[in-house]
């Protein structure tokens, strides 16, 4: 019976911590250029709309988030920045966040996991961005 408690509190934790940080993106989302075009019980997608929403929702491994120079290489009046969240993947995986640029007509530009790797393009394509 203890097993199964230690496992049952586990669960409850780790579904609270996933509220607490969804409504922590949330709240910075609202008070920064960015907008939710795509939410599921899984994914939250951020259409990131200049370089202050970049640097307050990006991963530190990305240069867009600690450059405006970078930011402003990758992005332009043309190209959409999307930020996607993976709720189903822990905050540590690299596959939890990801920054997709698209060009128009949704041509995928550039996509990187959370730490700077490159992202499975095949997945990206999934994600309807455009």
């Amino acid at each position: 019976m203890s097993h199964i408690k230690k496992t049952f509190e586990s669960f409850i934790n780790e579904e609270f911590e996933q509220v607490s940080e969804i409504r922590r993106i949330k709240d910075i989302v609202r008070n920064v250029n960015a907008e939710i075009v795509k939410e599921t019980p899984e994914l939250l997608v951020l259409r990131i709309g200049d370089f202050a929403a970049a640097k307050k929702l990006g991963s530190p491994s990305w240069g867009i988030v600690h450059s405006e120079r970078m930011w402003s290489y990758y992005v332009d009046k043309y190209t959409n920045q999307y930020f996607v969240y993976d709720f189903s993947k822990s905050p540590t995986d690299k596959e939890y966040l990801l920054g997709v640029t698209v060009k128009p007509g949704g041509k995928i530009e550039h996509a990187y996991y959370q730490d700077d790797t490159p992202a499975d393009l095949e997945y990206v394509d999934s994600l309807g961005l455009d």
